[in-house]
């Protein structure tokens, strides 16, 4: 078998607030919708810009934090995998698993209970546990 490597990096305005669904997995995610902007040289040499709105899924982990303090026009950095579903009845869709998440800040909207900056992730996710018998921060 080959070698393969899936790795995603994105920066991007959130177009709206998170909302929360059930992949055809039966798991809970965090879905963000997250525009990416890029210059594109078009075949007369003239340069435009490209807007790309890609789906964001964040597991159950991270969207329990992410849910309630993110909101449009956020600038985020996310960093992750693809990864594809089946459609019914026919096709593929693809959308990026976030790893990390890291909230760069925004014009309009600033950020609520998270400072620039901070990288929400799984291995943050992990030393935050609670001790045994104390109640989870959320």
């Amino acid at each position: 078998m080959a070698a393969s490597f899936c790795k995603v990096e994105l920066m991007g305005t959130l177009l709206s607030a998170p909302t929360m669904r059930n992949t055809p997995n039966g798991e809970n995610v965090c879905v963000l919708p997250l525009e990416v902007v890029q210059p594109v040289v078009t075949p007369f040499g003239r340069t435009v810009e490209e807007r790309l709105t890609v789906e964001i899924e964040a597991g159950e982990r991270l969207a329990s934090i992410l849910q309630s303090g993110l909101s449009a026009g956020q600038v985020l950095m996310v960093e992750g995998r693809l990864r594809q579903y089946p459609l019914q009845p026919r096709g593929r869709k693809t959308v990026v698993a976030a790893e990390s998440i890291q909230i760069l800040g925004s014009e309009d909207a600033p950020t609520q209970d998270y400072p620039e900056g901070e990288a929400l992730d799984n291995d943050m996710l992990e030393n935050m546990q609670p001790a045994e018998g104390e109640a989870l921060p959320y």
